[in-house]
């Protein structure tokens, strides 16, 4: 049993298995190890003989070993239930970030935890629709930050007149159509200068710059052994 309750103590902690596992973990270790400390007792009690005591820790460990095998195989617990539900709200309070879709900050998962964000940050803003956008601010958060461009993709929508209805309409854009302020980040990490050279010029201004390193990397071996076998400067590949 002591081997049992030390493969529970190194796995508590190993960053290699996945959160249903760690939900399987809490809800079960506790009782797990609330049995092995009855099982220790039992050896104690002066009256049992020594041939009971020890018969009933032998059945107290194939017990425990049997729970240790359930846990790990995933046997006897299902998502949904209430010792399922502690053990993610007991792993959502130790955390200090949440990534989570804006749909998901719609689960009852998150209840616990209003008015207790600091900030609510929103990747791609400008790819969901106003409605799906303003899901996470249930939370009451401090602080709404919105990471888009209005240049890009919009959100997808599905009805033929969304466009009128100004239903495609991020909330992103609303606001700077209100006149709010924003802020542009006109440095880019990716592109070469000659590709980001047409999407500044005609969307931005002129506005986006090169990162020095741009210019400090090689191509990959890849693209320059191809560069010797194409002489053509557009290449099209069929996939």
């Amino acid at each position: 049993m002591i081997a049992a309750m030390n493969d529970f103590d190194s796995w508590e902690d190993h960053p290699g298995y996945p959160y249903v596992s760690k939900v399987k973990f809490l809800s079960y270790s506790k009782t797990l190890r609330s049995s092995h400390l009855k099982t220790i007792d039992n050896w104690g009690d002066q009256s049992l003989t020594r041939a009971q005591q020890l018969h009933a820790m032998e059945q107290q460990l194939k017990t425990h070993t049997q729970e240790l095998a359930d846990f790990k195989s995933g046997q006897n617990i299902h998502q949904g239930n209430l010792e399922w539900k502690e053990a993610e709200k007991a792993i959502i309070s130790e955390a200090n970030i949440i990534c989570c879709t804006l749909s998901m900050a719609g689960s009852t998962k998150l209840d616990t935890f209003m008015n207790q964000f600091e900030y609510l940050i929103v990747d791609e803003a400008c790819q969901s629709t106003e409605p799906s956008t303003l899901i996470p601010f249930r939370l009451c958060p401090k602080r709404v930050i919105l990471v888009g461009d209005q240049k890009q993709l919009p959100a997808t929508t599905f009805s033929g007149n969304s466009a009128q209805t100004g239903y495609c309409r991020s909330l992103f854009e609303r606001l700077l159509d209100a006149g709010f302020d924003k802020t542009m980040l006109t440095i880019q990490f990716r592109m070469h200068p000659k590709i980001r050279a047409f999407p500044s010029e005609q969307f931005y201004g002129g506005a986006i710059t090169d990162h020095p390193s741009i210019g400090l990397r090689s191509p990959p071996m890849t693209i320059s052994n191809l560069a010797t076998v194409f002489t053509n400067r557009v290449i099209f590949f069929d996939i």
